[in-house]
């Protein structure tokens, strides 16, 4: 991994960088702006570990599901 990249969080084995937290609210259109500060930003950030979160248990049920 570069090491100009700033890791934020690990979630399981996934890592949510600054630069994921920086496309998340550039991809959010007109509204960015209002989440381009500290608090917007970590709130961003709670948002992708809350996705992950879900990502990680959503493979952990289905793992013991038959396909």
């Amino acid at each position: 991994m570069d090491a100009n990249i700033r890791i934020l969080a690990k979630v399981g084995t996934a890592v949510i960088t600054e630069a994921d937290v920086t496309a998340a609210i550039a991809g959010m259109g007109p509204k960015a702006q209002a989440y381009n500060s500290p608090e917007g930003r970590r709130a961003i950030l709670d948002q992708l570990i809350n996705k992950q979160l879900l990502v990680a248990e959503g493979d952990f049920v289905m793992k013991d599901q038959p396909l």
